[in-house]
């Protein structure tokens, strides 16, 4: 292989090269990998939004034949087909995916749209004068330095419904109130662990305590072949349930216990319950307003250190909070226990 350039390219020289027979999409040694329609349409949708896509590995050849310039496309071969099928009016965008756009076919999208459409870059690493083989040891090399991905990483590559949209919309919008509260570090947020920390809470807002992380694929595969219909009601109570606590804490959550995941998940379904409540309990509202919400937060403030005192002692009546706040803290029983617990301390200590 003589040399690997770093280049970028727009949609429309893809297309064009296409037209003219010089760009092959099905290299002989690549596996066929079948996206479906919905992953078609995600695509199509990050490009209309001007997001970034990962970038195409490509072999450039001198087809001495015909003195020409032929591409070929080594990685990444649905993206680009799934390119061209839209440009040649194939398909549109799933309407659930873009309000703006979908059911929209190219040619029927605003001429500007169209253009800017045209103009986007992909970015490539051209594998000049490259042989099968040097294309096989590329790719070999690349895979031994790849991570394993972690189960949200894999829902990432996986779905692409409005309702995993919703979940990272919400991740992200809150990407300084994990941090400042050390909820999450930056590699956990670099890792997508903030938004299987936000699945979880969606789903508990949604149906009430759930076992574990491996329920989040059952909710992931029901929005995925059926409507979120409650969209817009879970990004309004969520922000205002992380609101909420924001407001009780004061910038101190992150010098509390409420900051460990499985105690910021017992608080955040304690105040959305007590604000909306949660399905599956039957507990009282509360109005955190006024001197209810200064109490509140002194009996939140008084139960962490409670807390930091018999986390490694606990006494009589912590005892079963603290254990099921250290192993087993996603089981639907440690949850649930946790859950009762701060609701029995608060309201003890409300009358």
């Amino acid at each position: 292989m003589e040399e690997v350039k770093p280049l970028s390219y727009p949609i429309n020289d893809f297309f064009n090269w296409h037209k003219r027979q010089e760009l092959v999409l099905q290299p002989k040694f690549q596996r066929r990998q079948v996206w479906s329609e919905k992953a078609r349409s995600y695509l199509i949708d990050t490009i209309l939004r001007r997001l970034p896509i990962p970038k195409l590995y490509m072999r450039e050849m001198i087809d001495m034949t015909g003195h020409r310039t032929v591409r070929e496309i080594v990685d990444g071969q649905q993206r680009m087909s799934t390119v061209i099928d839209y440009i040649s009016g194939k398909f549109s965008v799933n309407k659930a995916q873009n309000e703006d756009y979908g059911g929209l076919h190219f040619h029927e999208l605003p001429k500007d749209v169209q253009e800017k459409f045209l103009r986007y870059r992909f970015s490539v690493d051209l594998l000049e004068g490259a042989t099968d083989r040097d294309v096989l040891e590329v790719f070999s090399r690349i895979n031994s330095y790849t991570i394993t991905l972690n189960a949200q990483e894999k829902r990432n590559a996986k779905f692409v419904s409005p309702f995993k949209r919703t979940i990272y919309d919400l991740g992200f919008e809150h990407y300084r109130f994990w941090l400042d509260n050390k909820i999450m570090t930056n590699q956990n947020i670099a890792r997508m662990l903030e938004a299987e920390l936000v699945s979880e809470l969606v789903i508990a807002m949604l149906a009430g305590f759930q076992s574990g992380k491996k329920t989040i694929n059952k909710y992931y595969l029901k929005y995925e072949e059926n409507e979120f219909t409650q969209q817009e009601r879970i990004i309004q109570r969520f922000r205002s349930t992380i609101d909420q606590i924001a407001m009780i804490f004061e910038n101190h959550l992150s010098k509390t216990n409420f900051k460990r995941k499985p105690l910021f998940y017992s608080l955040f379904c304690f105040i959305f319950d007590a604000k909306f409540g949660l399905p599956g309990q039957n507990s009282q509202r509360l109005i955190f307003e006024g001197e209810m919400l200064k109490t509140i937060q002194r009996i939140l403030f008084e139960m962490d250190k409670e807390i930091t005192v018999n986390w490694k002692n606990p006494n009589d009546i912590f005892l079963h909070f603290i254990r099921v706040s250290q192993k087993s803290t996603a089981d639907l029983g440690s949850r649930r226990i946790r859950h009762d617990f701060i609701w029995k301390y608060i309201i003890s200590r409300l009358r």
